[in-house]
């Protein structure tokens, strides 16, 4: 039984290797996708960023022709001022060229105010570019990692699961059927090594009949509590 007790520990031991690489073999596309993600999301607030700094530089080109449209127009008011021959007509000129110069001066302020935004948009825009490329180097530093990571759990994967198939064929198909029972019902773990007087993994006392036994070695013997087959 001692030389059973111990397969049983390899193949435990095969299990929560092939359990850990498993997890590794399914989280790793994952976490590759979810940094995918984060690049695409990033490239996606870069063009948006693009789009509006675009759209900030066309309305100062417009506000750009409307001040000159008002420039001239400003020009052609205060040239006429030879031509006239009354007060009326001198107030009249007055207003319209008060008001042009209010308009202008308007328009400079949402200009003034455009190019700062420019200017600061430029600025973040930047430090955005610069962002995604130092995370697109680490990705793909990571990624390459993580395929590596990948490919060698793989290969751990296979090696286990055929060292188990191997380890099993030398148990009787009913400690097998055991194996399984408790595998599945207890998280993977099995077996339970006695420290002192409890069970290594409950942490519930044996009554010293139970732990007699497991020295003596002629059956398997579980733990009352928690079902796993106990050894020393």
């Amino acid at each position: 039984m001692k030389e059973k007790i111990e397969l049983l520990k390899a193949l435990q031991e095969r299990d929560t290797l092939i359990k850990e690489k498993e997890e590794t073999i399914v989280e790793i596309p994952k976490i590759i996708q979810e940094e995918e993600e984060k690049i695409k999301d990033l490239n996606k607030e870069i063009e948006e960023k693009k789009a509006y700094f675009e759209e900030l530089k066309k309305k100062l080109r417009h506000n750009e022709r409307e001040l000159s449209i008002y420039e001239d127009k400003i020009k052609g008011f205060k040239s006429r001022i030879y031509e006239i021959k009354t007060k009326k007509e001198l107030d009249t000129l007055d207003s319209e060229v008060a008001k042009l110069e209010k308009q202008k001066g308007q328009l400079e302020e949402e200009s003034l105010l455009l190019m700062d935004e420019i200017d600061n948009e430029e600025r973040i825009l930047n430090e955005k570019i610069k962002e995604k490329e130092i995370k697109e180097q680490d990705f793909i530093k990571k990624r390459d990692e993580l395929e590596l990571k990948f490919k060698e759990a793989k290969i751990s994967l296979d090696t286990a699961l055929k060292e188990k198939t191997d380890i099993a064929s030398h148990l009787e198909q009913n400690i097998l059927n055991l194996y399984e029972t408790i595998r599945k019902n207890k998280n993977n773990i099995v077996l339970a090594r006695i420290e002192g007087n409890i069970c290594g993994v409950c942490q519930m006392s044996l009554r010293p009949q139970a732990i007699n036994e497991v020295k003596e070695c002629q059956e398997i013997i579980r733990c009352e509590s928690c079902l796993r087959i106990l050894y020393i």
